[in-house]
């Protein structure tokens, strides 16, 4: 087989003394031809997904390796895992799509993360290397058993196909599962960054509604900057707890994920109703300003 290369990077000391191991289990994949690249970090690369993925693409570009963890090159494997960020994954190019595709999920949920979980790091990232070396280039069996002169390979492929089959689709099921749960997390979060700009904005505002509206005006727009308040944090929660939730899953299932994925839509549409509210509150602080609405005579809107 073409001969690969390895590199292991290891800012915060965690393989320790088991290094060589996963530089071996690296080495012996890079002999398939893979071009393998291991990445275990602890504080270096924060303790945010967001800044885990940012650690990696920088070392990615910096060193000349890929321009980022979704550009790798055609030959490559990248193991990485994030210690602090509670992080795992595996990135291959485009000569082990066909092969990886259907397995690296499994790979990360049962042969890595369990061993994470414990502590062990090298030996998850052993397990992974070793799992994806053996979903290249599977070990081919000396033995071949015969019956009354029959060899057994149809029973054998009736049986093999079918697990194959299930456990390709139980893959598929789980990644599917896992990217819905990612995109219902993009929309949570850019909702409520949304709101955050706006409920700033109008929270800066409304310390000179007493002075400027009302109180019948002034009681309308605390009502509704409370209830967009309200709904923001009830929100922020929501999403928070779903974080909490999917993290404390060491194998998570199909529905683990859009249980998850639940909690974030529910978040967004929580945050938009806190949107609304708050906007709505902006719109008549407008319509006030545009009537000239006066407080206790002829008091006009002090601006900021």
């Amino acid at each position: 087989a073409q001969t690969g290369s390895v590199r292991v990077e290891d800012p915060d000391n965690l393989l320790g003394g088991q290094a060589d191991q996963v530089r071996d289990a690296a080495q012996r994949l890079a002999d398939e031809g893979a071009q393998v690249i291991v990445v275990a970090a602890g504080e270096s690369a924060g303790s945010t997904q967001a800044s885990a993925d940012q650690f990696l693409n920088n070392f990615l570009a910096q060193n000349n390796i890929a321009p980022a963890s979704n550009q790798i090159n055609p030959n490559q494997v990248v193991f990485y895992v994030a210690r602090d960020a509670r992080r795992t994954s595996v990135f291959y190019g485009s000569r082990w799509t066909s092969t990886l595709d259907p397995v690296y999920q499994s790979i990360q949920d049962q042969q890595m993360n369990p061993r994470f979980a414990d502590g062990d790091l090298p030996g998850g990232l052993v397990a992974g290397i070793d799992a994806v070396r053996t979903t290249i280039n599977p070990p081919t069996s000396p033995v071949i058993y015969v019956l009354g002169g029959a060899v057994l390979l149809g029973v054998i492929a009736l049986i093999a196909v079918p697990m194959l089959q299930k456990r390709r689709a139980t893959a598929t099921t789980l990644e599917t599962a896992r990217e819905r749960m990612r995109t219902a997390r993009q929309q949570a979060g850019a909702a409520i960054a949304d709101v955050a700009n706006v409920a700033e904005q109008a929270q800066a505002k409304a310390q000179y509604d007493r002075i400027s509206y009302s109180e019948n005006n002034i009681e309308r727009l605390q009502s509704l900057q409370a209830k967009g308040t309200q709904l923001f944090q009830e929100a922020q929660d929501i999403f928070s707890t779903a974080d909490d939730q999917i993290e404390l899953k060491d194998n998570p299932a199909a529905n683990d994920y859009e249980t998850v994925a639940v909690q974030y839509d529910r978040a967004k549409d929580l945050a938009q109703q806190a949107n609304s509210a708050i906007r709505e509150a902006e719109a008549l602080r407008a319509q006030l300003d545009a009537q000239g609405s006066p407080s206790t005579g002829p008091t006009t809107r002090l601006r900021e």
